[in-house]
């Protein structure tokens, strides 16, 4: 790898900043060919990362700390699964989709909507009693405040496991 060298600057400011009409995407987002296969009964592999997924979800919402619990007593085809971290969960965003944006075909009944998340195993670095999770509607992150009313508060939430 090249190392950066900065460029100087000239004293003049370029004018070019863009047409004010925002920018429109030349072609609508797809998924990567052939991401995921559907291998033993309830389990998807991913095949650009090499995760085996659960195909489905919980059973129920959940606290933080009782996501670790789940995912180790998953009885899924003999295998041992955990709790995704924050970057393999978002690897399963599918920015064609949305509400939910993920591969519906492979992981049915993905819940989506307002405040509705599944958890990662990354804690909250201010309270670790709680967690950072993703949002199946457009994919997006956040970390459970705890504050009433707060729009990052989601006390429990979904579970995927991986392997």
């Amino acid at each position: 790898m090249r190392p950066r060298v900065p460029v100087p600057f000239s004293g003049r400011r370029t004018t070019e900043r863009g047409n004010g009409a925002g920018e429109e995407p030349t072609a609508p987002a797809v998924a990567p060919p052939n991401q995921y296969t559907a291998i033993a009964g309830g389990e998807v592999q991913d095949n650009y990362t090499g995760l085996v997924w659960q195909a489905g979800t919980s059973d129920a919402v959940m606290e933080f700390t009782a996501a670790p619990a789940y995912c180790a007593a998953l009885d899924l085809n003999g295998h041992t699964f955990r709790v995704p971290t924050m970057t393999e969960l978002t690897s399963l965003v599918d920015e064609a989709q949305v509400a939910p944006a993920i591969n519906r075909t492979l992981f049915p009944g993905t819940k989506s909507g307002k405040g509705i998340y599944y958890w990662s195993s990354q804690a909250y670095v201010k309270n670790t009693a709680q967690g950072w999770g993703l949002n199946f509607d457009d994919g997006f992150t956040g970390y459970n405040s705890g504050a009433a009313d707060a729009w990052n508060s989601f006390p429990t939430a979904w579970v995927r496991c991986v392997r």
